[in-house]
C-alpha cells in the first residue's frame, strides 16, 4: 500500500532460556512475515540487553525479585531506533536516510536481518569503563560482543555481507573515520568477495543527551543463521508433536505453520550459501583436515 515506506522493525527474538513455551511458534510464524515484508530486521534477545544493563548501568538493579530491568533494557532498543533516525533528523556531513540503510546493506530483499550494537550504552549512569576514551577505542569496541543486541559471534562464525556504522559527535573528523575503518577491515572483518566495499558511514554533529559521542553498527552478518538454526530445532521440538497449536488453529491453519518453517529453511539456506560461494565453507573444512582451524581475531 504504501512502497516508498522504509520498514524497519526491531523484534524481540526468543532467548534459549525463554520462558514462553509457545515462543518458538510466535517467532517461526513472524520471521515468515518479517522475511517477506519488511526492508530491514534489527533483531533483539532479552539476555544480551540484560548482559548490557548489568555491565554498564550501575543503577539498575537485576533481577531483584526475579524481575528483569525493564526500564533499562527499553532504554538500550529506544536508543536503537533514535541513533538510527539521528540523520534525519539532525544536521552532519554524512547524513544518511533510512532508505539508505536497505538499499547500501541488504544486497539480497530477504536477508536483511541485521545485528546491532552501540557503542558507548545509553544510559546516563554508564560506567566509567564503559565508556570509550578516544575515537580508536570506539572503533576497537564496536564489534565487541558485549554491546550486541543479539547473542551470535560475527568474529567467529560466518562472514560479512555488509556493514553500515552511524557515528553522533562534534569533534570526530572524517580522517580518523577512514582511518579506523580501514584497520577493522584488515584486521578484524571477513568480507564477502564480492562486496568488499559494503560499508555505510553517518556522521552526525548532534551527539546523544548526556553522552560525548556514540556508535551504532549495522552487520548484515552471515552467524545470523544461528540464531534461525537454534529456533528451527525449538520450533520443531514443539511441532513434531503438535503441542498447544490449538491455541493457533481457531486463526490459522496448520498450512500455515509448514510454510512458516519451509521459509525459515530457505533463509537459513540462502546464508549457507553465501558462505559456500565466498570460499568460507571449503577453507574451514580443509582447516578442520588438517586440525589448524584459523579464526578471525575477537576484540577485547
Amino acid at each position: 500500500m504504501y512502497p516508498k515506506v522504509c520498514r524497519i522493525v526491531t523484534p524481540v527474538y526468543p532467548s534459549k532460556d525463554d520462558d514462553v513455551i509457545t515462543s518458538p511458534y510466535n517467532s517461526v510464524l513472524a520471521t515468515r512475515e518479517l522475511t517477506e515484508h519488511a526492508d530491514c530486521v534489527l533483531p533483539v534477545d532479552n539476555d544480551s540487553l540484560i548482559d548490557i544493563v548489568s555491565r554498564c548501568d550501575s543503577s539498575a538493579k537485576v533481577n531483584e525479585d526475579g524481575r528483569c530491568p525493564f526500564d533499562s533494557m527499553n532504554t538500550i532498543v529506544a536508543n536503537l531506533i533514535l541513533n538510527l533516525t539521528s540523520s534525519s533528523r539532525f544536521d552532519g556531513p554524512l547524513n544518511v536516510d533510512l532508505s539508505e540503510i536497505p538499499m547500501n546493506l541488504v544486497p539480497y530483499p530477504r536477508m536483511h536481518y541485521l545485528i546491532s550494537s552501540q557503542i558507548p550504552a545509553p544510559f546516563k549512569t554508564t560506567t566509567n569503563s564503559s565508556i570509550p576514551r578516544n575515537i580508536n577505542q570506539i572503533f576497537r569496541d564496536a564489534l565487541s560482543p558485549h554491546f550486541q543486541t543479539l547473542r551470535v559471534r560475527p568474529q567467529i562464525d560466518g562472514i560479512y555481507i555488509a556493514c553500515g556504522m552511524i557515528l553522533r559527535s562534534k569533534t570526530i573528523q572524517m580522517s580518523e573515520i577512514r582511518r579506523n575503518i580501514d584497520l577493522l577491515k584488515l584486521k578484524h572483518m571477513k568480507f564477502v568477495r564480492w562486496n568488499e566495499d559494503g560499508w555505510k558511514i553517518g556522521l552526525c554533529v548532534v551527539p546523544p543527551n548526556g553522552l560525548p559521542y556514540s556508535l551504532l553498527t549495522l552487520a548484515n552478518h552471515t552467524c545470523i543463521k544461528e540464531t534461525f538454526i537454534e529456533l528451527k530445532e525449538r520450533f520443531t521440538t514443539l511441532y513434531r508433536r503438535k503441542a498447544h497449536v490449538h491455541h493457533y488453529t481457531d486463526h490459522i491453519e496448520l498450512a500455515d505453520f509448514e510454510q512458516a518453517r519451509e521459509n525459515l529453511n530457505q533463509l537459513i539456506e540462502e546464508y549457507k550459501h553465501i558462505e559456500k560461494t565466498s570460499g568460507l565453507v571449503e577453507s574451514t573444512e580443509n582447516d578442520n583436515a588438517s586440525a589448524n582451524i584459523p579464526r578471525l581475531n575477537v576484540l577485547s
